[in-house]
């Protein structure tokens, strides 16, 4: 029951997992496109989907947590947690009040970067081997990726937030004049 933030076949899955005690489910799906340079060719592009679910029980001031990417495996990754739990070190440990205070993360998504196709990647990627052509540099290997992840975080105490953020990333390994150098630029909007 209740209206959740995540919607359908995953509120499904989940639902029998929040009534069993004290539980957080969290969901993390990513979307993404990823093209590898090496030399200079364009070697790999790839687009893919992932979904991850995590499950994390506080029972007794002890916590287990547990992991899967086959929902199918939910019910199996819960008793894992519970046994996880039941073997944890005690602590004073509780599920946060969805009452207090929670501030949202802001500004972690750009739709620009995740409306990129392919073609803009390509495209990218050209620009990049056709400066360093012009520089004299040796592009060893490198790639460009863009990713859209949500993720959601559900609990048995009333908690329910979702958080989207988009990444853009470039990695160039490159030589130049006999050297090796790398340069690393990462962008999170």
């Amino acid at each position: 029951g209740g209206n959740r933030t995540i919607g359908g076949e995953i509120a499904e899955l989940i639902e029998p997992l929040i009534s069993s005690g004290q539980v957080e489910v969290y969901v993390v799906e990513e979307q993404g496109l990823e093209l590898e340079i090496s030399g200079h060719r364009l070697n790999f592009v790839n687009q893919g989907y992932e979904r991850h679910f995590g499950i994390r029980i506080v029972d007794k001031g002890r916590e287990g947590f547990a992991f899967t990417q086959d929902p199918d495996r939910l019910p199996e990754c819960l008793a894992k947690a519970k046994k996880l739990a039941r073997y944890s070190e005690e602590k004073d440990v509780r599920l946060p009040d969805p009452a207090a205070a929670y501030r949202m993360p802001e500004d972690l998504y750009d739709g620009k970067i995740t409306s990129l196709g392919i073609p803009d990647l390509v495209e990218s990627a050209e620009d990049i081997l056709a400066r360093a052509q012009e520089k004299g540099v040796s592009i060893a290997e490198g790639g460009l990726s863009a990713s859209d992840i949500t993720t959601h975080l559900i609990s048995s105490r009333g908690l329910d937030v979702m958080e989207r953020q988009s990444i853009f990333s470039t990695i160039i390994q490159a030589v130049a004049d006999g050297a090796t150098g790398m340069e690393y630029h990462t962008s999170c909007m």
